[in-house]
């Protein structure tokens, strides 16, 4: 649909299948089956989904069941959000999975211009994420969906509230020189060049867990490089295809997250060198990607 409407197209058919969340009660009854209110893994894509093919029929149509039903999505996450503005009451839904779920409903608002609810407290908990180096990944040498979601949800806060800017631009500067770092010689990105191997590695990176944060950020990044040594797995594997690629090979998922990224910062603060970013053309559909230039 991103595609379609970049395109200067639309969809088709209408999208009939929406009509089945009518009302308040369907919106929730489908939110609560796929966890949203308990910040579940992956329960903020189906939650921006649904908003998304909402939103969609509702600018085709201007039908006010549909604005009705967008109005419940956002009365349903509000009442649920936790303290530091993502969903969930887990330790884990207060820092890296929190944001990194939470996130795609934070688009969603952003798209409709509504008051994201605990955005201060979201941003300090993404300013507490960021390592030594300038990524947001828990993991050494950044990952693609990470950095973004931690520097979309910076970006949100610094375009819309008062507070702490300061932070946040240098934070958005660091991020933009690390990921600017980490092109290869190919032009495109990949997950991360520094994938810990060993527990020589392991000990090595004893500065990267303890560069931010507190206690439990400290022991969750030691958990996650442990689990990437013991696993010893080489290879991502995705569902677009059988085969698996290295932490370092350079592929189109990583590169779309880094360019978006590295050209968002572009556009929102001055920087000494922007090296073309702030050229860059963005979509104006709802989901990832969505983003109004302000230079």
């Amino acid at each position: 649909m991103s595609a379609l409407d970049l395109l200067g197209a639309n969809a088709k058919h209408p999208l009939t299948f929406v009509y089945q969340w009518k009302d308040a009660d369907s919106v929730a009854n489908f939110l609560i089956d796929r966890g949203c209110h308990k910040g579940k893994g992956g329960s903020g894509n189906k939650a921006m989904f649904l908003a998304i093919f909402l939103t969609y029929e509702y600018e085709r149509t201007q039908d006010e069941n549909l604005l009705e039903a967008i109005n419940s999505w956002f009365d349903f996450h509000d009442s649920h959000s936790n303290p530091h503005g993502f969903w969930g009451q887990s330790r884990n839904d207060l820092h890296f999975h929190g944001l990194q779920n939470g996130f795609h409903q934070m688009v969603i608002y952003e798209y409709w211009k509504r008051e994201i609810p605990g955005l201060e407290r979201a941003a300090d908990t993404a300013l507490r994420l960021q390592d030594q180096h300038g990524f947001f990944s828990p993991t050494p040498g950044g990952s693609a969906c990470p950095d973004y979601d931690a520097i979309h949800l910076l970006l949100i806060a610094y375009r819309n509230i008062n507070y702490r800017r300061a932070d946040v631009e240098k934070s958005l500067r660091k991020a933009f020189e690390a990921l600017f770092d980490t092109c290869d010689d190919n032009g495109g990105f990949c997950q991360s060049r520094r994938r810990p191997g060993s527990l020589l590695d392991l000990l090595r990176l004893i500065p990267f867990y303890v560069s931010n944060g507190g206690p439990y950020l400290w022991y969750y990044r030691l958990r996650k490089c442990l689990g990437v040594v013991v696993k010893d797995e080489p290879y991502i594997y995705t569902g677009w295809t059988e085969i698996g690629r290295t932490w370092d090979e350079s592929n189109l998922w990583d590169t779309w997250f880094r360019c978006s990224a590295l050209a968002e910062i572009a556009n929102s603060i001055e920087l000494e060198d922007n090296y073309g970013f702030r050229d860059t053309n963005f979509h104006q559909f709802i989901g990832l990607g969505f983003f109004q230039k302000i230079l």
